[in-house]
Parts: structure tokens; sequence; C-alpha cells
């Protein structure tokens, strides 16, 4: 099963009623259309893109939650994820993302013109 990214956008730039909104506004919204590392993509309310740049640092083995354990347990928390800032993006293309919401599957496709979202439609 390959990874995903995450978006996030203003409920009302989507194409649904009213009173969904406040439903798919507590939604987390997935994609895999773009870098599938579990990235935050930001679809802004002027229909820029924005994503977020990260790199990883080690933690030294005193600072782990099981310092001195052999084999994986010894591993877990040895890196953590920083956050660079957020990098504006110049993707052409659609972008494809959906969410699941009180036993209901909500899919929207994007379509983007150097980084800027044109349209977006409600696939399910």
């Amino acid at each position: 099963m390959g990874m995903f990214d995450y978006i996030h956008i203003n409920v009302d730039m989507l194409p649904v009623p009213n009173k969904i909104k406040p439903v798919l506004d507590k939604c987390e919204f997935q994609t895999k259309s773009l870098f599938n590392q579990l990235i935050d993509v930001y679809i802004k309310d002027d229909c820029t893109i924005e994503y977020m740049e990260y790199h990883y640092e080690n933690i030294p083995e005193e600072q782990r939650p099981f310092p001195n354990e052999p084999g994986i347990k010894g591993m877990f928390g040895s890196i953590r994820k920083v956050e660079d800032g957020l990098v504006a993006s110049n993707h052409t293309g659609i972008i494809e993302f959906y969410t699941f919401a009180y036993e209901k599957w909500y899919e929207f496709s994007a379509k983007v013109v150097d980084g800027k979202v044109e349209n977006i439609v409600k696939l399910k």
C-alpha cells in the first residue's frame, strides 16, 4: 500500500451543498496525485498551492524513548520530521483528493495550471 499526502483546503471552495461543508470541515483529505510522502499540501483561498518542506534530524540515543535497547525497539524515536516552511508549487495537472465521513466517500478533482487551481469538481 502506497503513501499519500494531506490536502488542506477551505471547504467553501468545494462544490458541495452548504449543509455538507461543516461535515467536511472536520475531515482530513488525502491525495495520491502528488508526492506520496505524507507531505502537507495547502490549497489557499486565492487558489494557489503551497506545500510544506521537511527535513529529518537524528535524535541522540540518550533522548530516545528506549535508549540502549537492541534491535528495532532501540531505533524507535531515532529521527524526527522538522518543518522547513511553505514553498509555492508550480504543479500542472489534476489533483484528486478524497475523504470518508459519516459512512460516505467524498472525492474531488482539482485542475491545476502553474500552481493555481482553475476549478474543482466533485467526483463522488
